[in-house]
């Protein structure tokens, strides 16, 4: 039988006892800043003609179904606010959103 020896930090302890949890304002807002952070990101690499909006042929493949039931002011583009709305519906959003669905 092997005997397991745990090492102990108090002061790790004591600080994860007193570490406040963020609020879920913080939360929240900790949430927007990861979704503007992936829409930018998809941007940088998708937009190829650098109008800040992702049309057909810009699209990722699986994204490309999508286009249709995404773009709100039907521009054929998905712009910003778009892509934002989409993120929050397919990375831990509330439900999978599927083409043909409001």
């Amino acid at each position: 039988m092997k005997t397991r020896h745990v090492v102990f930090s108090l002061d790790a302890a004591t600080q994860s006892k007193s570490a406040k949890r963020p609020s879920a304002e913080e939360r929240r807002k900790a949430r927007q800043k990861s979704k503007a952070r992936d829409v930018a990101r998809l941007l940088k690499k998708f937009d190829k003609n650098e109008d800040e909006a992702l049309d057909e042929t810009e699209l990722p493949r699986v994204l490309s179904d999508y286009l249709a039931s995404l773009d709100v002011n039907k521009d054929s583009k998905l712009d910003q606010a778009e892509l934002l709305k989409m993120r929050g519906r397919h990375k831990g959003g509330r439900g999978h959103h599927r083409p043909g669905q409001g």
